[in-house]
Formats: C-alpha cells, structure tokens, sequence
C-alpha cells in the first residue's frame, strides 16, 4: 500500500511521459539512465551527509524510474521482444555486481526489468496467465491488508500461506470481473 502515492503522481504525469516519448522517442530511455544516476547521487549524498531526506527524494525517484523503464519497454516493444532473450541474458549477467556500490541505484533497475520482461516474454505457459483476467492489480492491492489481517488477528497456522494466497486471488478475481474490467470498458 505504501506505493500507491508514487504510483498515483506517475499515473497523473502519463499523459506527459506520453506526449514526450511520442514527439520525442529518445528521451524516455535517456531520462530513465540520468534519474539512475541521480538515485546514485542522492543515496550516495544520504550516506555521507546523514541528511534522510536525499534518501526519501531519491527513494521516490528510484520507485519512479521503474515505471518509466517499463513505459520505454512498452515503447519499443517490437525492439525490446525480437531481443528478448538477449535482454534476459544481459539483465541475469548484471546480478554478479550487486556488491558494487551504485550497482542498486544505477544497475538494478535496469537488470530488474530486463529478467521480468525476458521471463514473461520467453516462457511461452506465462502468455496463458491472463485467460481468467488480469488479476495483477487486485493481487497488487489486496495482498498487503490480508497480511495485515492476518497478522492483527494472531491467525498464525500451518495453512496461512495457502489461505492468504487463496484468499488475494479470489479478491482480485472478483475485483476483475465485477469492478476493473467493467470500468476499463467505459
């Protein structure tokens, strides 16, 4: 639930992100390499001046550059498919330098997206996982106040896994099918 408020500004600032990657193409994946570095720079500010709030701004930002990695994906993804396992081979190679300082904020990223995108786009079972309906926002947005139910209540059995599983997805499913679907249409 914490990321809703990032996700929310980067839901209003769409229609720029759009307009700037339609007129000028080249300047989502330009802008998504120099906010790394800028995550690099703040978190590296952070660490020797102790002042939290480079760390928040930077926190932000960094949460923001994973939407925008994704947006440029959706940009070029006739590119970004015909590559793909090249993409997932590059982004696995990358992980050996985790221990690297600024390897989180510069790297990871980038890494990140290329191993979704490459895993989603070369397993072909994983193209079926839509056919009862895009469950992914609804899992995004009840699997954390199940938790915390769960947690609240002490329910702390051998099954809860199962049960909080279960539980998510019949929400999400139900979340689909009578509200998001619905809503999409219009």
């Amino acid at each position: 639930m914490w990321t809703l408020k990032v996700e929310l500004t980067l839901y209003l600032c769409t229609p720029i992100i759009a307009f700037l990657a339609i007129k000028k193409r080249i300047i989502l994946p330009i802008s998504t390499l120099l906010l790394s570095i800028l995550c690099y720079y703040l978190n590296w500010k952070a660490d020797t001046t102790g002042i939290k709030l480079y760390e928040t701004i930077g926190s932000t930002i960094y949460q923001s550059n994973m939407f925008l990695i994704g947006a440029c994906l959706y940009l070029y993804f006739e590119k970004a498919y015909k590559y793909r396992y090249y993409i997932l081979a590059l982004s696995l190679l990358c992980y050996p330098f985790k221990e690297i300082y600024g390897w989180a904020d510069i790297l990871f990223p980038f890494a990140m997206a290329g191993c979704i995108f490459g895993i989603a786009f070369s397993l072909s079972f994983l193209n079926n996982f839509g056919k009862i309906g895009d469950l992914s926002y609804g899992i995004y947005l009840y699997h954390a106040p199940i938790i915390q139910l769960f947690n609240e209540k002490g329910w702390n059995n051998e099954d809860r896994l199962t049960i909080i599983l279960a539980t998510t997805f019949a929400l999400a499913f139900l979340s689909w099918h009578l509200m998001e679907k619905r809503i999409l249409k219009r």
